[in-house]
């Protein structure tokens, strides 16, 4: 069994404002490797994460953040608490995606999140959320305080999934979900318990 523990003061403020040279090409390290294994298993592993906070900071045009925390596949299992996980972009042709606690191929997945909130600023941008969602005889067991998207600008489309299941099981508590969008031709949709 792996078990990571990384506290918010390890990952430092990923942005270009207060943090030394050092401290950014540190945080960007523990970023790029929570991003590989971040909970995710596979074959009859199994794994345990513990985090303070995860942030992905990004501007300009034709960015992508993605955040897989916690899934699990083909028999292993995942078990993760992280107090907040924020994703912040501005600009054009942008796209944030994160996935949380997705079980699939017999696998179990148990996530617990303080806050998971995505922000875009900008034209053509698009965000994604997809929570506790199992498949394949998965099992997912996720608890989550508050899901936020907020959106403004032109052309923009917004999504949250959760608890969706196709021969999986899900148990999905969220406190609060919340959308916003500002701006011109945009799109929200919340799919949430569909089998």
């Amino acid at each position: 069994m792996a078990k990571y523990a990384i506290g918010s003061s390890d990952l430092g403020r990923v942005g270009l404002a207060r943090t030394g040279k050092g401290q950014f090409t540190r945080a960007l390290v523990l970023l790029a490797a929570m991003a590989l294994w971040a909970g995710q298993t596979w074959a009859q592993s199994d794994s345990q994460v513990t985090a303070g906070s995860l942030v992905q900071e990004k501007s300009g045009v034709m960015n992508r953040q993605q955040l897989d925390l916690g899934n699990a596949a083909f028999g292993g299992s995942t078990k993760v608490n992280i107090g907040s996980v924020v994703q912040q972009q501005s600009g054009s042709l942008n796209a944030q995606q994160a996935a949380l606690g997705n079980a699939t191929g017999s696998a179990r997945a148990t996530v617990t999140v303080g806050a998971l909130v995505q922000t875009q600023g900008g034209a053509f941008n698009n965000q994604k959320v997809r929570i506790g969602e199992a498949s394949g005889n998965g099992n997912s067991q996720v608890q989550a305080g508050r899901v936020v998207q907020s959106q403004a600008g032109a052309f923009n489309n917004e999504v949250i999934e959760i608890g969706n299941a196709s021969r999986g099981s899900t148990n999905v508590v969220v406190g609060d979900v919340y959308q916003s969008q500002h701006g011109l031709l945009r799109d929200s949709q919340v799919r949430i318990g569909n089998n």
